[in-house]
């Protein structure tokens, strides 16, 4: 349909709605119809597929500059230019910002604040998935690399 026709859409428009504000970035759920909305002017709106807002905060000192979602979609984390890192419930009605990670010194550079996040989903109670021909141990960096010697090395000699 698209290759050949190039008016045409692939995916049809689903809703349309125009906001009031500039949004700099939205960030979907990789499992519901809720997303992120980063307005220009630092606000926060948690909303639904139809962009219907569920909650808005504007509290936040320091530019948002990155959001990832936790794999299962109840969760989000937001990232700031000062380093900071909060991490958001999407399953209440009302914003809890809970602090992760404190704020840096990145005013002098902020090259050092949060540029892009991704929550990866790990449990080390779960059992190893094997895969066939993959080496385990391919990542084992101890494995693969001679031990450090915990000996001094000897005095160097110098000669006149």
């Amino acid at each position: 349909m698209f290759p050949d026709d190039p008016k045409s859409t692939a995916f049809p428009l689903f809703e349309s709605t125009i906001l009031n504000q500039t949004v700099t970035s939205i960030t979907w759920s990789p499992s519901n119809d809720l997303c992120v909305l980063v307005y220009q002017d630092n606000s926060i709106s948690l909303c639904r597929a139809t962009t219907v807002s569920i909650w808005t905060f504007s509290d936040l000192k320091s530019k948002v500059t990155a959001i990832a979602w936790h794999p299962n979609g109840q969760e989000f984390v937001v990232g700031c230019l000062d380093g900071t890192i909060y991490q958001v419930s999407a399953i209440k009605f009302i914003p809890n910002f809970i602090l992760c990670w404190p704020p840096c010194d990145c005013v002098s550079n902020p090259a050092d604040g949060i540029s892009s996040l991704l929550w990866i989903d790990y449990s080390p109670d779960l059992p190893t998935v094997i895969v066939p021909g993959f080496d385990p141990t391919a990542f084992d960096m101890q494995s693969h690399l001679p031990a450090l010697s915990m000996v001094p090395p000897e005095e160097p000699v110098y000669v006149e």
